[in-house]
């Protein structure tokens, strides 16, 4: 990853392991991103690691003919694409719910 992903990273993380408080408040409001952050993040925190599984996907294809990918919705388009390229087509599709978030009164 980009370092300047890294310092954002670390902040949040930060943020989510102290909370919000003085300093890490301070450290926030020092972080500066630039122009292309947006940019930057899309490709460290899909792109690569889109790239990274598929990799991981062609290695273990000679060992087995199932494969289960529990990956996030953001990063399917992408792989779907990616795999589709290599010569496979979709044969069926199955949803599972994996959480299911309910209101109790």
């Amino acid at each position: 990853f980009a370092p300047e992903t890294i310092d954002l990273l670390n902040l949040v993380m930060l943020i989510h392991a102290q909370g919000l408080n003085p300093g890490n408040l301070q450290k926030l409001m020092q972080f500066s991103p630039t122009p292309q952050m947006e940019e930057q993040l899309f490709d460290d925190l899909l792109r690569k690691r889109n790239q990274h599984l598929l990799a991981e996907i062609q290695s273990h294809l000679s060992k087995t003919r199932n494969l289960m990918v529990p990956w996030g919705v953001a990063h399917m388009p992408g792989i779907a694409r990616e795999i589709q390229k290599s010569g496979f087509q979709l044969d069926e599709t199955q949803n599972y719910t994996v959480i299911h978030f309910f209101h109790s009164r």
